[in-house]
């Protein structure tokens, strides 16, 4: 499946056009050309007054389009998407984005916190068709925050050391949700027998 969307000019001159959408940020057409795989931007673009003054066109297949704007494919990697990426996808996956090795460590489980709600490009598709499994990978986070474990306090995630009425000696794992998740991972003994 296409996601990306191609919309382009129809006037001779393909210089910069702006698009300014009412209450969002302007759009911007570089050489003409617009590519995207928001939902809202597509909508946003086929509804729009340039469309219906035929100043610009849709290059991608309007069956396509339909496919994607009904819902069939989400826009943005989710939890129901990533957890049907086996270990090896989620490492091409952070290869795509530019994650580097240094900051995931080759963990699937790191990899899913840091690359959720990014877009899917055509590259992201191809990783998640080409790695798809039935199984996905252990989230030791998931698994901590379901039992009662690992919980949010503002921003921060912590992990409950003791009963639930006494949070002051709870441990605090950090703002970011791979920090918390490579916690989990280090510590997936801990988790389990804590859950027995």
């Amino acid at each position: 499946m296409n996601t990306e969307v191609i919309f382009q000019s129809t006037s001779k001159g393909k210089g910069n056009i702006y698009f300014e959408r009412a209450g969002k940020s302007m759009l911007r057409f570089n050489n003409g050309v617009y590519k995207t795989s928001s939902r809202e931007e597509i909508n946003d673009i086929l509804n729009s007054d340039l469309m219906s003054r035929n100043l610009i066109k849709m290059i991608t297949p309007a069956e396509l389009v339909d496919t994607w704007l009904r819902g069939e494919h989400p826009d943005r990697l989710n939890e129901t998407v990533l957890s049907k990426v086996n270990e090896q996808g989620l490492i091409e996956l952070a290869k795509v984005m530019g994650i580097p090795p240094s900051q995931h460590g080759g963990n699937g489980a790191i990899i899913k916190s840091m690359v959720r709600n990014k877009p899917i490009s055509n590259a992201v598709m191809f990783i998640l068709d080409k790695y798809k499994t039935e199984e996905g990978i252990t989230d030791w986070l998931k698994i901590a925050q379901d039992n009662g474990l690992v919980y949010k306090s503002g921003p921060w995630f912590k992990y409950r050391k003791g009963d639930q009425q006494n949070t002051e000696d709870d441990l605090s794992l950090g703002r970011k949700e791979e920090d918390a998740q490579k916690w989990c991972i280090d510590n997936q003994k801990e988790i389990e027998e804590r859950i027995k």
